[in-house]
Protein backbone atom coordinates (compact mmCIF):
# COMPACT_ATOMS: atom_id res chain seq x y z
CA UNK A 1 0.00 0.00 0.00
CA UNK A 2 1.34 3.11 -0.79
CA UNK A 3 1.57 6.20 1.29
CA UNK A 4 -1.08 8.40 -0.04
CA UNK A 5 -2.81 5.40 0.00
CA UNK A 6 -2.49 4.55 3.35
CA UNK A 7 -3.37 8.70 4.23
CA UNK A 8 -6.87 8.21 2.36
CA UNK A 9 -7.83 5.56 4.69
CA UNK A 10 -6.31 7.54 7.97
CA UNK A 11 -8.48 10.48 6.48
CA UNK A 12 -11.20 8.45 6.36
CA UNK A 13 -11.17 6.91 9.45
CA UNK A 14 -10.96 10.63 10.91
CA UNK A 15 -13.86 11.36 9.00
CA UNK A 16 -15.33 8.41 10.59
CA UNK A 17 -14.36 9.28 13.91
CA UNK A 18 -16.07 12.43 14.13
CA UNK A 19 -19.39 11.13 12.25
CA UNK A 20 -19.86 8.86 14.87
CA UNK A 21 -19.56 11.45 17.64
CA UNK A 22 -22.42 12.71 16.54
CA UNK A 23 -25.15 9.90 15.87
CA UNK A 24 -26.19 9.44 18.95
CA UNK A 25 -26.78 12.97 20.16
CA UNK A 26 -28.69 13.42 16.66
CA UNK A 27 -30.84 10.28 16.82
CA UNK A 28 -32.01 11.14 20.12
CA UNK A 29 -33.91 13.76 18.96
CA UNK A 30 -35.71 10.64 17.07
CA UNK A 31 -35.67 8.08 20.09
CA UNK A 32 -37.04 10.36 22.61
CA UNK A 33 -40.58 10.40 21.29
CA UNK A 34 -40.33 7.04 19.89
CA UNK A 35 -39.60 5.92 23.19
CA UNK A 36 -41.77 8.26 25.39
CA UNK A 37 -38.49 10.19 26.79
CA UNK A 38 -37.20 13.44 27.23
CA UNK A 39 -34.26 14.19 24.87
CA UNK A 40 -32.16 14.46 28.31
CA UNK A 41 -33.43 11.06 29.23
CA UNK A 42 -32.23 9.69 26.30
CA UNK A 43 -28.80 11.37 26.22
CA UNK A 44 -28.13 9.64 29.95
CA UNK A 45 -28.05 6.23 27.73
CA UNK A 46 -24.90 8.18 25.95
CA UNK A 47 -22.94 8.81 28.12
CA UNK A 48 -20.26 6.03 28.08
CA UNK A 49 -20.00 6.53 24.62
CA UNK A 50 -17.81 10.17 25.31
CA UNK A 51 -15.45 8.45 27.68
CA UNK A 52 -12.32 6.75 25.72
CA UNK A 53 -13.90 4.67 22.75
CA UNK A 54 -13.60 6.75 19.53
CA UNK A 55 -10.78 8.77 21.13
CA UNK A 56 -8.23 6.22 20.53
CA UNK A 57 -8.02 7.76 17.56
CA UNK A 58 -6.49 10.95 17.05
CA UNK A 59 -2.88 9.75 19.59
CA UNK A 60 -2.45 6.59 17.11
CA UNK A 61 -4.03 8.27 13.73
CA UNK A 62 -2.39 11.76 14.02
CA UNK A 63 1.16 9.91 15.04
CA UNK A 64 0.69 7.91 11.83
CA UNK A 65 -0.33 10.99 10.16
CA UNK A 66 3.16 12.50 10.35
CA UNK A 67 5.22 9.53 10.36
CA UNK A 68 4.18 8.43 6.60
CA UNK A 69 2.86 11.90 5.23
CA UNK A 70 6.00 13.58 2.93
CA UNK A 71 4.63 16.94 4.77
CA UNK A 72 3.44 16.57 7.76
CA UNK A 73 1.84 19.98 8.20
CA UNK A 74 -0.08 19.58 5.07
CA UNK A 75 -1.17 15.75 5.78
CA UNK A 76 -2.32 17.16 9.33
CA UNK A 77 -4.14 19.68 7.67
CA UNK A 78 -6.27 17.54 5.01
CA UNK A 79 -6.95 15.04 8.09
CA UNK A 80 -8.24 17.68 10.29
CA UNK A 81 -10.51 18.61 7.44
CA UNK A 82 -11.72 15.38 7.03
CA UNK A 83 -12.78 15.01 10.91
CA UNK A 84 -14.63 18.68 10.42
CA UNK A 85 -16.49 16.78 7.30
CA UNK A 86 -17.57 14.25 9.50
CA UNK A 87 -19.11 16.69 12.33
CA UNK A 88 -20.55 18.48 9.29
CA UNK A 89 -22.20 15.72 7.92
CA UNK A 90 -23.22 13.46 10.97
CA UNK A 91 -25.90 16.29 11.78
CA UNK A 92 -27.76 16.48 8.42
CA UNK A 93 -26.73 12.57 7.67
CA UNK A 94 -28.31 11.17 10.50
CA UNK A 95 -31.76 13.45 10.78
CA UNK A 96 -32.36 12.52 7.24
CA UNK A 97 -31.99 8.25 7.80
CA UNK A 98 -34.01 8.47 11.35
CA UNK A 99 -36.29 11.10 9.22
CA UNK A 100 -37.25 8.80 6.16
CA UNK A 101 -36.24 5.41 7.56
CA UNK A 102 -36.14 6.03 11.38
CA UNK A 103 -33.55 6.19 13.65
CA UNK A 104 -32.33 2.93 13.47
CA UNK A 105 -30.92 3.06 9.90
CA UNK A 106 -28.82 6.02 11.28
CA UNK A 107 -26.78 3.63 13.04
CA UNK A 108 -27.10 0.71 10.61
CA UNK A 109 -25.97 2.41 7.30
CA UNK A 110 -22.55 4.56 8.58
CA UNK A 111 -21.55 1.24 10.34
CA UNK A 112 -21.99 -0.56 7.15
CA UNK A 113 -19.88 1.00 5.26
CA UNK A 114 -16.89 1.46 8.18
CA UNK A 115 -16.88 -2.30 8.28
CA UNK A 116 -16.78 -2.50 4.18
CA UNK A 117 -14.07 0.56 4.42
CA UNK A 118 -12.35 -1.98 6.95
CA UNK A 119 -12.85 -5.13 5.40
CA UNK A 120 -11.20 -2.81 1.99
CA UNK A 121 -8.30 -2.07 4.35
CA UNK A 122 -7.53 -5.52 5.31
CA UNK A 123 -7.39 -6.81 1.74
CA UNK A 124 -5.43 -3.99 1.02
CA UNK A 125 -3.22 -4.79 3.82
CA UNK A 126 -3.25 -8.42 3.50
CA UNK A 127 -2.13 -7.76 -0.68
CA UNK A 128 0.85 -6.01 0.12
CA UNK A 129 2.32 -5.73 3.71
CA UNK A 130 5.34 -3.81 2.18
CA UNK A 131 4.35 -0.71 3.12
CA UNK A 132 7.22 1.63 1.63
CA UNK A 133 9.63 1.91 5.01
CA UNK A 134 10.94 5.62 5.92
CA UNK A 135 14.37 6.04 5.73
CA UNK A 136 15.26 5.87 8.88
CA UNK A 137 19.20 8.20 7.96
CA UNK A 138 17.60 11.08 6.95
CA UNK A 139 14.74 10.67 9.49
CA UNK A 140 17.19 10.84 12.53
CA UNK A 141 16.10 13.80 14.87
CA UNK A 142 18.41 14.91 17.64
CA UNK A 143 16.73 15.08 21.02
CA UNK A 144 17.47 18.34 22.68
CA UNK A 145 17.14 17.06 26.77
CA UNK A 146 14.91 18.74 29.19
CA UNK A 147 14.55 18.42 32.70
CA UNK A 148 12.15 15.95 34.33
CA UNK A 149 10.32 19.26 35.99
CA UNK A 150 10.02 20.60 32.55
CA UNK A 151 8.91 17.11 30.78
CA UNK A 152 6.13 16.99 33.67
CA UNK A 153 5.30 20.69 33.52
CA UNK A 154 4.71 20.32 29.20
CA UNK A 155 2.51 17.06 30.36
CA UNK A 156 0.49 18.36 32.79
CA UNK A 157 -0.27 21.71 30.61
CA UNK A 158 -1.30 18.83 27.22
CA UNK A 159 -3.87 17.08 30.10
CA UNK A 160 -5.45 19.48 31.31
CA UNK A 161 -5.79 21.86 27.81
CA UNK A 162 -6.70 18.39 26.85
CA UNK A 163 -9.54 17.51 29.43
CA UNK A 164 -11.18 21.23 29.27
CA UNK A 165 -11.02 21.14 25.38
CA UNK A 166 -12.34 17.98 24.87
CA UNK A 167 -15.50 18.66 27.73
CA UNK A 168 -16.14 21.76 25.38
CA UNK A 169 -16.19 20.26 22.30
CA UNK A 170 -18.53 17.29 23.43
CA UNK A 171 -20.72 19.94 25.30
CA UNK A 172 -21.07 21.99 22.09
CA UNK A 173 -21.55 18.93 20.10
CA UNK A 174 -23.89 17.11 21.99
CA UNK A 175 -26.45 19.88 22.44
CA UNK A 176 -26.06 21.30 18.98
CA UNK A 177 -28.34 19.04 17.19
CA UNK A 178 -31.04 19.85 19.75
CA UNK A 179 -30.57 23.65 19.92
CA UNK A 180 -30.57 23.30 16.04
CA UNK A 181 -33.78 21.20 16.03
CA UNK A 182 -35.61 23.73 18.71
CA UNK A 183 -34.60 27.03 16.67
CA UNK A 184 -35.45 25.74 13.49
CA UNK A 185 -39.18 24.53 14.48
CA UNK A 186 -39.18 28.27 15.77
CA UNK A 187 -38.67 29.93 13.21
Amino acid sequence: MSRNEALQFINVAHFFDHFFLLIFPTAALAIAPAWGMSFADVLLFGTLLYVMFAAIYHPVGLAHVTQIGLRSGRALAINGVFGNMGLAGAAITTGLLAQFFGWQSAFALPGVISFVIGGVLIVRNRKNRNLTALNTETEKRTMTPHSRQTQWTVFLVICISALFGGMVFNMVTISLPKFLDERLLTE
